[in-house]
């Protein structure tokens, strides 16, 4: 009994054993990705990677919607950038926020001057598959807890604010009331900006301008090329 005690007791070790090594096959992978959607088709681009998931085909996603995502797959791409087969853990709904340009509004609503606090976690540029151009921006900022604030984040272009050889934009966030602002959230946006390129040149000098916390601008600058 003792013999056949100790045979089950190792058969279930080892095979918890090979699960724990199935699972660290696993190749992970996460951030913000360009989605290329047909009929019979969801993929994920994401730097050089194509990601295909054959079994996921989230309908509120159009072709060229900018996501986050998380997944999980057991292969190496190939020698194309090409995932077969992966698993969407998860996955938002589409980040695209275009620029909000004031000359071409007859009347400027109080959201798009959004003057609430906001802070910064990450900005950077990135091109996709199609080489259109992203600002990735996600900040962090409090609002009330039952989520119905109103909060709002974007980029805004002042025509009476450019330079000479800058483009200058405004991040702004809005909220509908600074009142009982105690839970801290996350936002993301992802920009195109493929329409601030200049015919003369292949570098774009780009100045953001958001609130500080202290009632002052902060500044922060960007050189952005779009040549290759």
């Amino acid at each position: 009994m003792k013999s056949t005690a100790l045979i089950a007791t190792l058969t279930i070790a080892f095979a918890l054993l090979s699960a724990c090594r199935e699972n660290e096959k696993d190749i992970t992978y996460s951030g913000i990705a360009t989605v290329e959607r047909t009929d019979s088709t969801f993929v994920l681009h994401f730097y050089e990677l194509a990601i295909f998931f054959p079994n996921e085909h989230p309908d509120s996603l159009e072709n060229g919607a900018r996501v986050k995502f998380l997944c999980t797959t057991t292969e190496q791409p190939d020698s194309a950038g090409i995932i077969h087969n992966a698993n969407l853990n998860e996955i938002s709904g589409d980040l695209t926020q275009r620029i909000v340009y004031y000359d071409s509004m007859k009347e400027i609503q109080p959201k798009y001057k959004g003057e609430a606090i906001l802070i910064p976690v990450d900005m950077h540029i990135t091109r996709d598959y199609q080489r259109n151009d992203f600002f990735n921006i996600t900040t962090y900022f409090t609002t009330t807890n039952d989520g119905n604030n109103d909060d709002y984040v974007c980029l805004a272009h002042d025509p009476s604010a450019q330079l000479a050889d800058t483009t200058v934009l405004w991040l702004l966030h809005y909220q509908n009331s600074s009142d009982n602002c105690n839970v801290f959230t996350y936002n993301t946006i992802s920009v195109p900006i493929n329409e601030l390129k200049k015919a003369d040149s292949e570098w774009i000098y780009i100045k953001v301008l958001r609130y500080g916390s202290a009632n002052d601008t902060v500044a922060t600058n960007y050189t952005y090329g779009y040549k290759y």
